[in-house]
């Protein structure tokens, strides 16, 4: 008996369509767990001296499923395929507790088939799950709306940016 659990992961979101769905990953096991520290520096202006200050920790999992060991692959292939994208919890074992707590979010980023068994056809997948807030923080970084963002040039009154351009 392990501390963590003994049973395969689970991942359950919100779909907007059927309310809260499960994935049970049968046959599969946790590659890897990494967290992620995402640091900041702050430098001074008055004498230019530098801390680094911690932002918070991220976490990457990453999940072999054995398609090839479900009776229907093509259908388990393709309900793990339809939660990519989805904000869920994780399981890591479903008879442990949430990973790492209750308020952590994770999103399913990517699903990646190759052969293990055969040549003929891809009969396993590598899933890659991210925390939510490393996905929200890398889409902020990438993208802003900026026609929701007040700016005020000179400080004499405020405009959007769709007003300004």
């Amino acid at each position: 008996m392990s501390l963590w659990g003994t049973t395969a992961p689970r991942f359950i979101y919100h779909d907007n369509v059927t309310g809260e769905a499960t994935v049970e990953l049968d046959n599969a096991r946790v590659l890897d767990v990494e967290p992620v520290t995402d640091y900041i520096e702050l430098v001074s202006q008055i004498d230019g001296t530098s801390e680094m200050e911690g932002r918070g920790t991220a976490w990457t999992v990453r999940i072999l499923v054995h398609l090839f060991k479900y009776a229907d692959p093509a259908a388990a292939y393709a309900a793990i395929v339809s939660c990519r994208g989805h904000f869920g919890t994780l399981w890591l074992h479903r008879d442990g507790n949430q990973f790492p707590d209750a308020q952590t979010t994770f999103t399913l980023k990517d699903v990646a088939p190759f052969h293990l068994t055969t040549t003929t056809f891809k009969d396993a997948a590598v899933l890659t799950f991210e925390t939510a807030t490393e996905f929200i923080r890398a889409a902020a970084r990438s993208w802003i709306n900026w026609g929701q963002t007040d700016v005020t040039p000179l400080g004499d009154t405020s405009y959007t940016f769709d007003e300004l351009t």
